[in-house]
């Protein structure tokens, strides 16, 4: 959140989550994107052999994920269990998927997506449409769905949540997808 608040914060799940909330709330895509290659380009300076890129998000971040999938030095992006994919209006007046086509539509881009089955925060309806979108963009797009997993089933640290076998599918498949 360091370019909402400009500061870095470790946020409890516990007791902030209700702080998460409000500054994600406050993050637009446009504030995001620069941020983001600010960042790689102080990578870059570092580090000047790095000319590519592997991006993974996990909910909101799988929605800052896409968008940082549209730097033209990002190859490959993982999205956990993505929010709200086709928020109107996140970047420059498009959705996340639409900047994201916009942006890098026909260009060799990767992306997997990971979903839980039993995630009743993202419809279905969304994960098809992004997978109808992207694909039709000619953005190569993955999309693994874990029957029995709900969100943030990779999450160990939230036992109610996690899902050691779906967790574990996963790494299996990111380590194909690299």
């Amino acid at each position: 959140f360091y370019s909402v608040t400009g500061r870095c914060e470790v946020l409890d799940y516990n007791t902030g989550m209700a702080r998460g909330v409000e500054v994600m709330q406050q993050m637009t895509g446009d504030g995001f994107y620069e941020f983001f290659a600010n960042a790689l380009d102080e990578i870059q300076a570092e580090q000047p052999s790095i000319t590519e890129f592997l991006v993974v998000g996990f909910c909101f971040g799988g929605r800052l994920a896409y968008l940082a999938g549209m730097d033209g030095r990002v190859n490959k992006v993982v999205s956990f269990y993505v929010g709200q994919p086709h928020l109107p209006n996140y970047y420059d007046g498009n959705s996340p998927v639409e900047a994201l086509i916009s942006a890098k539509g026909g260009s060799g881009l990767q992306v997997l997506s990971f979903y839980g089955g039993q995630d009743e925060s993202i419809l279905a309806e969304d994960r098809a449409k992004t997978k109808q979108l992207l694909g039709a963009a000619g953005i190569g797009y993955t999309e693994k769905v874990y029957g029995q997993a709900g969100h943030a089933y990779f999450n160990d640290s939230r036992p109610e949540r996690y899902s050691a076998k779906a967790a574990e599918g996963s790494w299996v498949d990111i380590k194909k997808f690299i």
